[in-house]
This record gives C-alpha cells, structure tokens and sequence, in this order.
C-alpha cells in the first residue's frame, strides 16, 4: 500500500470542498507528507518519498507516481495555501523533478530490458518531464519529455508494447493519455 500517495489525493478532495476545517486539515497533511521527501543529496533516493510515513524510500519511482497530484495541489489549489506551504510545495515539486532525472542514473532503459517490464515507469518518466516542463515553463524539460518520447516509441516499435497483460496497463493509459495532453509537438499526438 502506499500510503504517502494515497494521502496526496485524500489532501486533493479535501482541498476541493472549500471548507475551512477540511483545508486546514489538508494543509497539515501536505506539510507532512512534504516532511518525508528524501533531502540528502547524496542519496540515490534523493527528492524520492517513501511509501509510508516514516518508512524508508527505496522505491525510486515514487516522485514518478506522485508527480501529478503534487502538480495539482499547486496550480488551482496553490493560491488556497498559506504561502509558506506553498514555497514548500514548490520546493517539493523541483526536488522531485531532480529525483526523475536521475531516475535513470543507475538502472538504464534500453533494448535489452523488455524482461523487466518497465513501460508504466518509462511512460511516467516522459509525462514527468513534460508536466514539469509546463508547470515550470521550462523548455529544457519539455525537450526532454520529447526526446525520452521519441526514444519510448522508437523502442514500441522495435519491439512491441511492454506490460500488455499486467496490472499497470491502466497507469500507461493514463499516462498515455496525458502525454497526448501534454505533448508540445503535433506529431505526438
């Protein structure tokens, strides 16, 4: 289960009800779910979060999965936040941009990795960078959302779709659907 994740939706629907108790609450929640955002630099886990609170961050796709929803409690959300809060989002969202580039660091997405099925994590990968790239409007982002994309369909199309039959097919559907939202080239689309 992962519950850091979870409670970024739970603060989302509270956020959207308007009532002062609810934000409050969620105001609290943000505060401490950005509380366990990995700051050591020197860690490979460095602007990840781990899955439960207190637990630790081993899981380096986290940043990946929470992306969107940290995006979304900033931007309509962010101007019903006590500034300080959203300094601290902000913050959070950058770190966890540089947890996505250096996702690859250590572990590379090539040819030879079909057996590890990793098309929901590469697909998040992409629509990373290209949501950070527009929250930001960061060029440089966007470029490489583009350029990771071209190197993910380049891949598809040698070798097929990844993860055709597992449980993920749902989160490289969405994340499908986002990059065609996302996507700054009609030619992506």
């Amino acid at each position: 289960m992962n519950v850091i994740n979870e409670s970024l939706h739970q603060i989302h629907q509270a956020l959207q009800t308007g009532e002062a108790a609810s934000g409050a609450n969620a105001h609290a929640l943000l505060a401490k779910v950005l509380d366990e955002q990995v700051q050591d630099e020197s860690s490979p886990a460095y602007g990840q979060f781990p899955k439960i609170f207190g637990g630790g961050s081993g899981d380096y796709n986290m940043a990946l999965f929470m992306l969107p929803t940290l995006i979304e409690l900033s931007a309509p959300q962010g101007s019903s936040l006590p500034p300080a809060l959203t300094d601290r989002l902000d913050r959070a969202l950058r770190l966890a941009l540089t947890a996505v580039e250096r996702r690859w660091n250590e572990e590379i997405f090539d040819l030879h990795r079909d057996s590890k099925s990793y098309t929901n994590i590469f697909l998040l990968y992409i629509q990373a960078f290209l949501l950070g790239g527009r929250h930001f409007s960061d060029a440089r982002l966007t470029r490489t959302g583009v350029a990771q994309w071209k190197r993910w369909l380049s891949h598809v199309a040698y070798t097929g779709i990844d993860e055709f039959v597992s449980d993920y097919f749902t989160v490289d559907f969405e994340a499908l659907q986002r990059i065609r939202e996302l996507a700054p080239d009609p030619a992506m689309r």
